[in-house]
């Protein structure tokens, strides 16, 4: 039987990771349009349109932790193995990202 602080760890990993990806998500909007070190943005992005675009982009990002298990109770005994796969979907978003930038002409973020 799993102890109860297990089961209300995994019941709450979810919305969690959620918003941590979307935090980041924010930084990295604050960062490139807010903050202009050395110059300004070329064509800067509304944050309510980027908002729109991540929140799609999340939910790709929360099944890439799925099916690497972090969401399996077992992964809460094993944190080495977490950490493993925590990095491996971590980079699988990111190539996902930069893969779809190829695809997808997009303007969120430029890179010119």
């Amino acid at each position: 039987m799993r102890k109860k602080s297990e089961l209300i760890f995994s019941l709450l990993q979810l919305p969690i990771d959620f918003v941590a990806i979307l935090t980041a998500f924010v930084a990295a909007y604050a960062l490139r349009v807010k903050i202009q070190v050395d110059h300004p943005v070329a064509h800067p992005l509304g944050f309510i349109f980027f908002l729109k675009i991540f929140l799609v982009i999340i939910p790709v990002w929360v099944i890439l932790f799925a099916l690497r298990g972090l969401y399996n109770m077992s992964s809460l005994r094993a944190r080495l193995q977490e950490v493993g796969r925590g990095f491996v979907a971590v980079s699988g978003g990111v190539m996902l990202r930069v893969c779809s930038v190829f695809v997808v002409h997009d303007t969120v973020f430029p890179y010119y």
